[in-house]
Formats: C-alpha cells, sequence, structure tokens
C-alpha cells in the first residue's frame, strides 16, 4: 500500500474551564508513517470562530503539527465542544475529527 497513513498523538484537545471570550489554542501533531504525503484538502469546523492557525502536508516518516485557535466569545455557558474536520488523502481514513473541549464560565 503506497498510501499515506495519518497517526495523531491524539484527537481531542481538553481547554478544562475558562472564562468565555478566551481564546484557545489546540495544536494536534501527526505522524504520517505512510509512503506518501498525507494532505489534507479542506478544514471544516462546526463552529464558526475557529481559526486555522497552521497546518501544511506531511512527507512520509515526518511528522506535522495542525493549529486552531477558538474563540470562546460567543460560546454557551457549560460545557461545549469544536469538531474539526480534515478532509485527507487517505483511502482507509478519508475523513479525521479533532475534538476541542472544555466548558465556558460567563
Amino acid at each position: 500500500n503506497q498510501a499515506a497513513q495519518p497517526v495523531f498523538n491524539t484527537n481531542t484537545h481538553n481547554f478544562g474551564n475558562v472564562k468565555a471570550g478566551t481564546i484557545i489554542e489546540a495544536q494536534f501533531s501527526c505522524k504520517n508513517t505512510g509512503k506518501s504525503d498525507f494532505v489534507v484538502y479542506k478544514i471544516d469546523s462546526d463552529w464558526d470562530d475557529t481559526v486555522i492557525a497552521q497546518y501544511s502536508d506531511i512527507q512520509p516518516g515526518k511528522t506535522g503539527v495542525y493549529k486552531f485557535s477558538v474563540d470562546t466569545s460567543k460560546m454557551p455557558e457549560g460545557e461545549s465542544m469544536v469538531i474539526i474536520t480534515l478532509t485527507t488523502n487517505t483511502p482507509n481514513r478519508p475523513m479525521v475529527k479533532l475534538f476541542i473541549g472544555g466548558a465556558v464560565k460567563k
């Protein structure tokens, strides 16, 4: 199999308890254990106030970092979860979900 094979160190970033308006910085590390470049074609978030701070293609055997920032200003009070979906070139895992969660206090 010549495909890319992404292995994320974790798929969840827990930001704990924060005051509304806090900017959450989340980082996910990914190693490509496959034989082709790991390419992310598209990144979607279910929370509009999410900024994609860093991502790039990852060559075979290399590790890359995906960074996101989330503005909690408009989040409701209580537990919140932001779901980020990566659309990738990996046949056995074309959609990768990353989660950024925690509790927001007003």
